[in-house]
């Protein structure tokens, strides 16, 4: 017995009602791609009657997992092709699946429908989506396609999708959904129900019945056929052959010569390629376990679920870093605009606890928009523009995009962060589905290959008779590794920051009878400095290795920064470390600047 999603419009062959159309046409293009992964079948009526309605009840009645009504509708009544369909019959109707533990959902998208819950649930049906009011056609169409879109990505359960679903539904509504408070007003057990609250909500018997996706979920995704870091370690490859990495050209050329090029020798280049620290927590989802270590990064479980989270949030912390930086650098005292100020301010408000669920996604995409705005030479980093691009097109029917990526992933690091329950049926596909997503954003992100993040630990002024321009000794760290052990002495025409930690792009070559004396290999040597945002806090112990951290929060009653291990991000934060004002001066007189000055935040300022 297959389960089947039974989709139903009140919409007239004669006289088609435009949203209501599009509605149908979203709602059924998303679950249909979701079919073919999933093997079900999806019943749909366009231009329903109760005579169809009936006749596909007797076809396909005991199959149904999701039932959904689209229309006019009233508190006892749906209204299709002009005629009433009493809702009496149609509870009766879902009981059969309902009894056949099958139906898990029915969503009755119409105007005030909220009084046809009470047999339904009374009759065995686990959750129902009902509405208090007239609701817009627009609001309503938007409300759906979100809804099932979020089921289909695979991510969310009933209750999640719900809630997300209503903040794209009040985007396009006049009246106030009252989104503050819909944890506690948009999902109600039936006894606890406002009879006058105007919007949508999910109505269940228990918990449980809204903490899974009723999508039927049928593919086989086991140890024995998912294969863990195959789309990931493809998706990078084929972005660093593109972007001409010189390592990933070689073995191009070498398996189109029909030569062997190892999975695990992908793996390890892609690890060098990237930078610190985002190579880092890529080395951890590669590392291969034992075989019969069930727990590794490796192997099909939640600890992966939550280093593929861990490695997306770290990737788009750190473009958000270099986008941050690369405005500070351009307006340098000055005070921002309100159109990037607010959102760095709410950015800098964060707690650490907020921090670690923050929708990174929205926050880059405006503080690009203004830096794209800017008119400053941008050929450093000139491919933070096609980031922009990625993070602006939203896809309709087909959701396989950037941004796509950036939302299921950010739901899924917030579903885990928030403590909830992951079932154990779940996890093939979520780590299926996750993997791929991952994979969508760093096969748009070959470009990084070509920087490197130094912590520039202590500089000395060389200046010669025989050459009046001094030059700069530059004492430094290479990040490509989580212990920093690649020392070197750049040999510089610029002075970099001391202490702090710069992006660097450009190539660096021996010097002539130097021992790991570097200077700049071409003309094009770019740097940006991250510091105060990121910095190395061993390099004021001048010991030749490295700490790199990142901000975590600030502490407004301790007047405190904290910073967290920028490889470590869940480790525990060590308040010693960062309260250390004197050793560490010059990183809070930095962020006071960026606070006050730029931001226009005071202390005892609750903005």
């Amino acid at each position: 017995m297959t389960p089947n999603i039974f989709l139903a419009f009140s919409n007239s062959e004669q006289a088609r009602l435009t949203n209501l159309s599009k509605e149908d046409e979203l709602i059924y293009g998303i679950l249909l791609e979701d079919s073919k992964e999933n093997g079900y079948d999806i019943i749909r009526e366009s231009f329903a009657t109760p005579e169809v309605i009936n006749q596909r009840f007797a076809e396909w009645g005991n199959e149904i997992a999701v039932f959904h009504f689209s229309g006019h509708a009233g508190n006892h009544a749906l209204l299709i092709d002009d005629r009433a369909i009493n809702a009496t019959g149609l509870a009766y109707h879902l009981e059969q699946s309902a009894r056949n533990g099958i139906l898990k959902l029915v969503v009755l998208n119409g105007c005030s429908t909220v009084g046809q819950v009470k047999l339904l649930l009374k009759l065995g049906v686990p959750a129902v989506i009902a509405t208090n009011a007239s609701v817009d056609d627009v609001a309503a169409k938007e409300f759906s396609t979100w809804f099932y879109r979020n089921l289909a990505r695979g991510s969310m359960d009933i209750k999640a999708a719900f809630l997300n679903a209503l903040v794209y539904a009040q985007n396009v509504t006049i009246g106030q959904l009252d989104l503050k408070n819909k944890e506690a007003r948009g999902i109600s057990f039936l006894n606890e129900r406002d009879p006058n609250e105007p919007l949508w909500e999910v109505f269940f018997c228990r918990d449980g019945d809204v903490s899974l996706n009723p999508l039927p979920k049928v593919r086989p995704v086991v140890n024995g056929s998912f294969e863990a870091n195959t789309l990931l370690r493809d998706a990078i490859y084929h972005a660093m052959v593109k972007a001409k990495n010189e390592k990933f050209s070689v073995m191009e050329t070498q398996i189109r010569n029909m030569m062997t090029v190892e999975e695990r020798d992908i793996e390890d280049e892609s690890v060098k390629a990237l930078p610190l620290p985002i190579g880092e927590h890529l080395r951890k989802l590669f590392c291969p376990s034992d075989e019969g270590d069930l727990n590794g990064y490796d192997k099909v479980n939640v600890r992966r679920l939550e280093q593929i989270c861990r490695l997306y949030a770290t990737t788009m912390e750190l473009l958000s870093c270099i986008v941050i930086c690369l405005i500070w650098e351009v307006k340098g005292s000055e005070r921002l605009p309100d159109e990037v100020a607010q959102p760095l301010r709410e950015h800098f408000a964060l707690s650490g606890e907020e921090r670690s669920v923050f929708a990174y996604a929205e926050f880059l995409r405006k503080i690009l928009a203004f830096w794209m705005g800017q008119p400053v030479d941008k050929q450093f980093l000139s491919e933070l523009s096609e980031i922009y691009r990625l993070l602006t097109v939203k896809g309709d029917v087909d959701d396989d995009n950037f941004l796509s990526a950036c939302e299921f992933l950010e739901v899924l690091r917030q579903r885990i962060a928030n403590g909830s329950p992951i079932r154990v049926d779940e996890i093939p596909n979520l780590c299926a589905d996750a993997e791929g997503w991952l994979a969508r954003i760093m096969g748009a992100l070959g470009f990084l290959y070509e920087y490197h993040l130094t912590s520039v630990q202590a500089i000395s002024i060389l200046k010669h008779r025989f050459n009046p321009r001094p030059s700069f000794s530059h004492s430094v760290v290479k990040l490509t590794r989580v212990n920093g052990s690649a020392k070197y002495i750049y040999e510089l025409n610029e002075c970099l920051s001391c202490q702090g930690v710069v992006l660097m792009k450009g190539k660096m070559l021996v010097k002539e009878g130097g021992n790991k004396i570097l200077v700049a290999g071409d003309d094009d040597l770019k740097f940006l400095n991250l510091s105060p945002f990121i910095f190395d806090a061993l390099a004021f112990d001048s010991v030749g290795k490295s700490k790199i951290v990142i901000l975590n929060e600030y502490q407004e009653q301790k007047d405190c920064y904290q910073f967290k291990d920028i490889c470590k991000p869940d480790s525990v934060i060590d308040f010693e470390f960062v309260e250390n004002r004197n050793r560490f001066s010059t990183v809070k007189m930095e962020l006071e600047h960026y606070r006050t000055d730029m931001l226009g935040i005071n202390k005892n300022d609750n903005d």
